[in-house]
């Protein structure tokens, strides 16, 4: 472990594209870079010494700054708007299209019935608000919420593990983040887990207001699983780029694409607690998941501005979760942020350009004409004359799947004060393609997250989980979460701040949706409380192939793969998937590359291979195979691919680990050191890949006693099929 947290390289000017508005020039954003050295490793299997700084004594309620980014005055006086009071008629969704794209019709890509069902972290010190987040690897739920602990759960929801989150960073680096031993905050907890490189990455910040410091803490595990080691890092936060500043960073959000890792925060001024500006730290996924990173580089770029009439500070600034394929129609470095103004139809998107070199630039875009909004009006609760605070107009989780952002949002409207709202934002175009928003009640903190079932086109996810003060049928109630967890209280402290976010996420496995999320518990001795919720809702299809029937254990799988026109099936009329014939080589290739480009992308023109000449229907697809890396053919003289070759178990685990890993690791990634298979001893030449197959949750293997991958079996259609879709779309 090394202590030294330092800002080095340069800082400059971000071109940013020009906004003009009544003669006037929006100001460019800046941007600069800067390292950190302060980390250590973890490992949360092994009891760790409690931190000697301070801990909240049961009976303190304690709550995680969240300033708004408006002077307190406006913020309350947006915040007074009545609430809509329940009028018996029930909670409803009402949709539009800004664009006039047509709208898809409804598919049902999500269960509505939970299939696991749990309580989650339960309040221990009375802090508020636990903003509970969730993240699911192969083998591992785990929940964090604010203040509290860090809890790994197993798959059915028992839980295995918790740890305090001060201890999770105890040592050199809780001695230096909470340097003066005083009520140091350790909150906006965020959990993920990266699909596109198997780890897990934990985010929250640690503000120590006597000693004037302010960290943005990452942690990172070394695998896919909970226990397999973690690097913890601390970056300072008051240092834009290579410049220091009087600011303490609020409010970490976190987002990834295939490259990098983004954390947005809203700077606030120590001496008066009053918003700055919005900034983005950019960290190269290559340093940060590299186990021999000893110094750590980030790229900051902040102070943007919104393209409005008076050029407002953009504020609570997104950045997506990138699922699906990682190169079609995605780009890279995609941000959004809502208004603070009232009645303001237009979102900011924001582009930033090469996010992962040393002089990263942000291109700025407004996309207009969508529902006029404000923020949402306080909701109402059963039994008490003090309503929650449901906080900004912000978006609260972005996905991003080809080409098209998904977000919820907090919001208030005319004749819905208090609700969310789902935006569909293709952003190759720069316009909102498809709005929805609940309607008849009172809603708040969407926990929301898009499965693969959803397919491509304008729609939304059929089931979409919020907290609400409203029932099904339209009465008011106690706060609780829809689908998940009923209220059994009213929640009503002195400052009854009820959240900033629910978290959720996808099954990397069961492509399914896990849901997590609060809701008010019975009073203890009088005193309000909180508990959290987990809940898991499995994936819907619709049958795709006359040959696979919904009692077909892949049935799902094989639909996703024609949902995104990974195969046409076998046969066209009647449809056919036939899913227990071989794959040959050359279809692998086509189910790899449409997985991770689609059909659009350039190739090289010049054949590769002596047996796959340019007039081969699948030579752009194997030509691009071997531009990335993935296949070095089957014959080096002269040079083979052997496309009607029958395609091994073995093959497709090295072709497909390949896919994901080789832009970032090439062949050199961390994999379990231990067997998994018998017939897969370390001496095989494939063993790395298909150990790395396994700890990402994409095979069971072919036999379970003893346990066995069967490497040299041929693949099957099904098989091919689940492998790609959960290693791709999952």
């Amino acid at each position: 472990m090394r202590l030294h947290s330092a800002a080095v390289d340069f800082a400059t000017c971000v071109f940013l594209t020009a906004s003009f508005l009544n003669g006037q020039t929006c100001p460019n954003a800046q941007s600069g870079g800067g390292t950190s050295t302060l980390h250590a490793a973890f490992n949360p299997t092994v009891p760790s010494r409690i931190p000697t700084g301070p801990t909240t004594p049961p009976g303190v309620i304690t709550t995680i700054p969240r300033p708004p980014v408006i002077p307190a005055d406006q913020y309350q006086q947006q915040k007074s708007v009545p609430p809509r009071l329940p009028n018996g008629l029930p909670p409803g969704t009402a949709s539009i299209s800004p664009s006039g794209d047509p709208i898809v019709p409804a598919r049902l890509p999500v269960q509505t019935i939970p299939t696991v069902s749990f309580q989650g972290i339960p309040e221990t010190f009375l802090v508020q608000p636990p903003s509970p987040t969730i993240a699911v690897g192969p083998s591992d739920i785990m929940q964090i919420v604010n203040g509290n602990y860090i809890v790994r759960f197993t798959l059915t929801g028992q839980q295995t593990s918790q740890t305090f989150v001060p201890s999770w960073f105890a040592g050199t680096i809780f001695q230096t983040v909470c340097a003066s031993n005083q009520n140091c905050v350790f909150g906006d907890v965020n959990v993920r887990y990266d699909q596109m490189h198997g780890r897990f990455l934990i985010v929250l910040q640690a503000l120590d207001q006597v000693s004037g410091t302010s960290y943005l803490l990452l942690s990172v595990s070394n695998g896919a699983t909970f226990d397999s080691g973690w690097t913890n890092w601390a970056l300072n936060e008051r240092m834009d780029g290579s410049t220091s500043s009087t600011n303490w960073a609020d409010f970490p959000q976190v987002g990834l694409d295939n490259a990098a890792v983004y954390v947005t925060t809203n700077q606030f001024s120590f001496s008066a607690f009053t918003f700055q500006y919005a900034k983005v730290r950019i960290i190269r996924k290559s340093d940060l998941y590299n186990p021999a990173t000893t110094t750590l580089p980030y790229q900051d770029i902040f102070k943007l501005t919104n393209a409005d009439a008076t050029c407002t500070p953009a504020s609570t600034l997104q950045v997506p979760h990138l699922r699906g394929r990682t190169q079609a129609g995605t780009g890279a470095g995609v941000m959004i942020n809502a208004s603070d103004t009232p009645n303001a139809t237009y979102f900011t998107l924001w582009q930033i350009n090469n996010p992962t070199s040393n002089t990263p630039t942000v291109t700025r875009n407004t996309l207009n004409n969508v529902w006029a909004y404000s923020y949402p009006a306080n909701a109402p609760q059963l039994g008490s004359t003090v309503p929650l605070d449901t906080g900004p107009s912000s978006f609260n989780q972005m996905i991003l799947r080809d080409g098209l952002l998904y977000g919820g949002q907090n919001v208030g409207f005319s004749d819905q004060p208090t609700t969310v709202a789902y935006s569909v934002i293709d952003v190759l175009h720069n316009k909102v393609t498809l709005q929805q928003r609940f309607t008849n009640g009172n809603f708040f903190y969407p926990a929301f997250d898009v499965p693969a079932s959803v397919g491509p086109g304008n729609v939304l996810p059929n089931n979409l989980i919020v907290g609400t003060t409203t029932d099904a049928n339209g009465a008011l109630t106690f706060a609780g979460v829809t689908n998940v967890k009923a209220g059994e209280d009213f929640y009503a402290p002195s400052d009854a701040r009820w959240g900033d976010y629910f978290g959720s996420t996808i099954d990397p496995v069961t492509g399914g949706l896990w849901v997590s999320g609060e809701y008010a518990k019975l009073r203890v001795s009088g005193t309000p409380t909180w508990g959290t919720w987990n809940a898991f809702f499995p994936w819907s299809t619709s049958q795709a192939f006359n040959d696979v029937d919904s009692t077909e254990p892949n049935f799902n799988f094989i639909n996703v793969m024609k949902l995104w026109n990974v195969t046409k099936g076998c046969s066209v009329n009647p449809p056919a998937f036939c899913p227990t014939l071989p794959v040959v080589r050359s279809s692998l290739a086509v189910f790899i590359i449409r997985s991770i480009f689609g059909d659009n992308f350039t190739f090289p023109q010049t054949p590769f291979f002596a047996d796959v000449p340019a007039t081969d229907p699948n030579f752009p697809y194997i030509q691009k195979m071997m531009e990335q890396g993935i296949t070095q053919g089957c014959a080096t003289n002269p040079a083979k691919f052997c496309p009607n070759d029958l395609a091994t178990r073995r093959q497709a685990a090295t072709f497909i680990i390949r896919g994901k890993l080789a832009g970032l690791f090439g062949d050199n990634f961390t994999f379990p050191a231990t067997p998994f298979f018998t017939d897969v001893p370390m001496s095989d030449a494939n063993f790395s890949f298909i150990q790395k197959f396994t700890e990402l949750g994409y095979t069971n293997g072919c036999s379970a006693s003893p346990a066995m991958f069967c490497p040299d079996s041929t693949l099957t259609r099904e098989q091919a099929a689940v492998f790609i879709v959960r290693a791709f779309f999952n």
